[in-house]
């Protein structure tokens, strides 16, 4: 019998991600790699997601980017769809579940190279099974590659997960692949009430026309950041030194560290690739930049080439020339910085929430969470590690093939109710989960839509009474009984968010995120442009930043490296982003 595991969900802010569950790719499959290699533990939330996800990372767990589909106007969302609860028409407006009659979709979906351990099928799946009883709507499941559909005309009736379509979602309605949705929201009034309600969301959800192109996997809440600098508490108690929140207090810890022997004082990588923490700006947030583009109120600018960018680059040189930066930190080993990590060895790294992964408590590696340095106490920050409200771009997209699309509709819209929130992040009632009466703490309460929370009344995940006969771990058994972020509402991308999550968490909510790149998506001739050099840059730039760090190109070189990024067509690249951005404000 397996044991009862409580269900816990975000503070108010808090939305780990559904992985991202966004850079993306590299995540992706260094994630799948721990789960393969951790099968006996509970999986990080971070993982959860997506192996959760039939397709892996589209949208998550970025600090900006650009959605594979364009999205739309708030205004135009909120024109088109109810403005109240009072105001939505029944989940099934027009269409009634059970069908008198049975139909079968066929359904284009991903599969993760680990989903064979699990199910054969998605329609194993008890979420699935579920809806099929509801609705009398069946899906036959579609494996072959995207490009192979489109290229031989044989379209199914739906995608689970459209994305990477060439010109995006919009063209992708030109070009009579997908179906325009906005006429048909009258099928998903709980759908439209989100995107009613909530016009920022609504924004991500839709192009820059205004097209409704599919229905993404919303997020409601604003997630809080799941990755930040980390460092060794039992080191900082040892040496009688307080959590460092200034660049200043930084040097001074890891000299200390130095001196006591650490052999990496700090090490800069993230275990997936040294660009990541760089990304997410766990130091050059000091400085206002990102190694990324990012949005200064409104602005597109590239971080490489921007003076914050030399005076961060000043101060890791200054770091790597006196020992306290890791010399192989250009390439990072993940099992290698782990174990590392847990023998004391590292004194500080940025890493996600999941800190038990690098902590050995009996060995004096307890690592926390540290604050995103400032270069002065108090100190805003505008970048750091950030997420969009939509995870999953367009995940749950009509084809003009299917005849039946009033009732795909209202099959999917069905996933963003309070009862397909219950159904798809927790399964059937009764079957891997029960209500339950007793204080529950904010922690818990926030776990639920609102109008299903109670005073003394929250969900429980309790596999004891799911069969079991292959002896699978719950993390495994929630691809079996639940369907959490395929689609849908995602309320709580963390079946079960430990409070130790939580905490790290609330450390680097600390930082502000308001400049980073919103979800905007260029349009088929900014793409080709921006594809045509920025690859080129890309090289150069990652190139430059090694040699600034270790000292083979020297700082007094940064303004001529900055003349030939520009030279490379960084210009209009930015011209790009800039026209995206106005247009995604414009929505």
């Amino acid at each position: 019998m397996m044991k009862t595991e409580r269900v816990h969900c975000e503070p108010k802010g808090l939305n780990p991600r559904a992985i991202p569950l966004g850079r993306i790719a590299d995540q992706y499959f260094w994630e799948v790699t721990m789960f393969l290699k951790k099968k006996s533990r509970v999986v990080p939330a971070l993982l959860l997601a997506a192996m959760l996800s039939v397709s892996g990372f589209s949208g998550c767990g970025q600090t900006g980017g650009e959605s594979a589909a364009p999205s739309q106007p708030a205004s135009q969302a909120a024109s088109s769809a109810p403005s109240s609860a009072a105001e939505a028409e029944p989940a099934e407006a027009g269409v009634t579940f059970p069908l008198a009659e049975p139909i079968t979709l066929s359904a284009y979906v991903q599969v993760p190279p680990y989903m064979s351990l699990i199910l054969q099928t998605f329609n194993d799946n008890h979420v699935f099974q579920q809806r099929e009883k509801d609705t009398n709507i069946h899906f036959d499941f579609v494996t072959t590659e995207l490009s192979v559909l489109l290229a031989s005309d044989s379209l199914p009736d739906v995608f689970i997960e459209f994305k990477n379509y060439p010109g995006g979602s919009e063209k992708a309605v030109a070009d009579n692949v997908l179906v325009a949705l906005n006429d048909y929201m009258e099928y998903a009034p709980n759908y439209s009430k989100i995107m009613a309600e909530h016009p920022d969301i609504a924004k991500e959800l839709v192009t820059d026309t205004g097209t409704i192109t599919g229905f993404g996997t919303v997020q409601l809440g604003d997630e809080v950041p799941w990755y930040g600098p980390t460092i060794n508490q039992n080191l900082l108690d040892e040496l009688g030194l307080t959590m460092p929140e200034t660049i200043d207090e930084w040097y001074d810890v890891l000299t200390a560290f130095k001196n006591a022997g650490v052999e990496q004082p700090l090490n800069p990588s993230a275990t997936w690739g040294w660009k990541v923490g760089f990304e997410y700006a766990v130091f050059t947030g000091a400085y206002d930049v990102s190694y990324n583009f990012y949005n200064e109120n409104g602005t597109a600018k590239y971080g490489p080439v921007e003076p914050g960018f030399k005076e961060f680059l000043t101060t890791f040189n200054k770091w790597y020339s006196e020992g306290l930066i890791d010399p192989d930190f250009v390439t990072p080993d993940a099992t290698a910085m782990q174990a590392q990590a847990m023998n004391r060895q590292i004194g500080a790294m940025p890493y996600s929430y999941n800190l038990e992964e690098i902590s050995a408590p009996e060995n004096g590696a307890q690592f926390v969470a540290a604050p995103n340095p400032t270069l002065e106490r108090g100190g805003q920050l505008h970048l750091r590690n950030s997420n969009f409200h939509n995870k999953r771009v367009d995940s749950f997209a009509i084809s003009t093939r299917n005849k039946y699309v009033p009732e795909t509709v209202a099959w999917v819209d069905y996933a963003y109710s309070d009862e397909g929130y219950l159904l798809y992040n927790y399964g059937i009632e009764g079957e891997s989960w029960n209500w339950v009466d007793g204080p529950a703490n904010e922690f818990e309460q926030t776990m639920l839509p609102q109008s299903l929370r109670g005073l003394n009344k929250h969900a429980v995940l309790d596999f004891s009474g799911a069969v079991n006969p292959g002896g699978l771990q719950d993390s495994e058994l929630r691809h079996v009984y639940t369907l959490h972020t395929t689609v849908g509402s995602l309320r709580t991308p963390y079946n079960a968010f430990p409070e130790e999550y939580a905490q790290a968490s609330a450390v680097w909510a600390k930082a502000g995120d308001d400049w980073y790149m919103p979800a905007i998506a260029h349009t088929a001739d900014e793409a080709a442009s921006n594809s045509a050099v920025f690859t080129d840059i890309e090289t150069f730039v990652e190139e430059s930043v090694i040699q600034f760090i270790i000292g083979t190109k020297d700082l007094s070189e940064f303004d001529a490296y900055v003349q030939q990024v520009k030279a490379m067509g960084l210009d209009t690249v930015l011209e790009n982003k800039q026209a995206a951005l106005d247009r995604y404000a414009n929505r």
